[in-house]
């Protein structure tokens, strides 16, 4: 009903007041459809990644590192650092503290998507709608209430979606915010890292050679190239020991069947 509600808002949204208000109760709705759930029970827990990441988090929070027996998340240790930091100023009970903290990046997700949309629709309440529509997507509210290492990733990745379209994709402020949100992505979620690689390639080759944008509204691939760059370098040189176990593992996998 209160979807209903906010949807028929969309279409008789003709202001930013009224853009501001329909995008402020998707995002309270979003919310409480994730914290009735994660918040209600002493311990909602998801898949048994949840556990995992708890005990790791615990972890830096009380010695300052990863436990050994994980050490392949020192590679990827972005969003136990930022729950950890997260633990130890709000004094709450560390999965409380999980909870709250990655319920909240999702009104900034949704935030970011409304800009996304409303870069590709020139309409507002397509876009709102469009909003609406993700804000409420079942995968939004799966790992909404299940936070885990890509739930953290994937709003970066939409950061830099946002940071990559046109216009204003190639002023040096845009670079450098660029380059911020590459670093936090490769150091969250090395798949999620590898998935928005093959993506921004994806949309580099239709964009150049089959959209054929003009030159002022194209992709910067400067950045793309830099991304690849950077994220294979840091596989091979820093993440080396976890690259090298995922590759054989892959291949034992490969020949054992």
């Amino acid at each position: 009903i209160i979807s209903g509600i906010i949807f028929i808002q969309t279409l008789h949204a003709d202001s930013k007041f009224r853009t501001l208000i329909i995008l402020t109760e998707i995002s309270v709705l979003s919310l409480c459809l994730i914290w009735s759930v994660t918040l209600n029970y002493p311990l909602y827990y998801g898949g048994t990644d949840s556990l995992q990441h708890l005990y790791l988090i615990d972890s830096i929070a009380h010695f300052g590192h990863i436990n050994e027996e994980y050490a392949s998340y020192a590679n990827f240790p972005l969003f136990h650092i930022l729950i950890a930091i997260s633990y130890q100023i709000c004094n709450l009970p560390l999965s409380t503290t999980l909870f709250l903290v990655m319920g909240l990046i999702w009104p900034i997700g949704i935030a970011t998507a409304y800009l996304i949309f409303r870069k590709l629709i020139d309409s507002i309440p397509l876009t709102l709608i469009a909003c609406l529509l993700f804000g409420l997507n079942a995968a939004v509210i799966q790992f909404g209430m299940y936070p885990v290492t890509r739930s953290l990733a994937f709003i970066f990745y939409l950061f830099l979606i946002l940071l990559m379209l046109p216009p204003n994709n190639r002023q040096v402020r845009t670079f450098f915010i660029q380059i911020v949100f590459l670093i936090s992505l490769i150091l969250t979620h090395h798949f999620t890292a590898l998935l928005a690689a093959l993506i921004f390639i994806l949309i580099l080759i239709i964009d150049n050679y089959i959209v054929k944008s003009p030159q002022d509204n194209r992709i910067n691939g400067t950045f793309v190239m830099l991304y690849i760059v950077a994220f294979f370098s840091y596989l091979v040189y820093i993440a080396y020991a976890f690259t090298k176990s995922t590759i054989s593992q892959q291949i034992s996998v490969l020949f054992s069947e």
